[in-house]
């Protein structure tokens, strides 16, 4: 009888030590949720064709950090796990114009849908960035003199 007393008290501890890991990976799992966003789309033309391979930029406007991708076939694009805040979403394919829309917010848990009308067109504007000397030279800046007199004793 004793043995069996024994037993029986074993295999309740490992049972309940079993329903306590269980519960305890239950609770993780539902704390550990994720908090990132989601922006996702499709792009098209203005007769509705999709545009595939469409280089798609996602710019976080707090950070300046940039993720891009390109649409697929179906001219879908997907951009996951991005952290809360107001992002820039930039799209580009040959022969159309440009798209760009701002203060996309993006917040936890959040799938924001940004569907794009790309208009037939080139882009013609280029900012080139050239590094050039600076217009004001330090070296041949005029020094400034103090004066202790009085201002009503200098003249114009």
């Amino acid at each position: 009888m004793i043995c069996f007393i024994g037993l029986s008290r074993s295999y309740w501890f490992i049972q309940s030590t079993r329903s306590r890991c269980c519960l305890f990976l239950v609770v993780a799992a539902a704390l550990a949720q994720e908090f990132r966003g989601t922006i996702l789309g499709r792009v098209t033309d203005s007769s509705g064709g999709v545009i595939a391979n469409a280089a798609v930029t996602i710019t976080n406007a707090g950070t300046n950090t940039a993720v891009k991708t390109t649409t697929t076939a179906a001219g879908a694009y997907t951009v996951p796990f991005l952290i809360p805040g107001s992002y820039t979403v930039a799209v580009q394919a040959a022969g159309f114009r440009t798209f760009q829309r701002q203060g996309v917010v993006v917040q936890v848990q959040d799938r924001v849908e940004i569907s794009v009308v790309l208009e037939p067109g080139v882009v013609t504007e280029n900012v080139v960035v050239r590094g050039e000397t600076s217009l004001l030279q330090p070296h041949r800046a005029p020094s400034a003199r103090w004066s202790t007199r009085p201002a009503s004793s200098i003249s114009p």
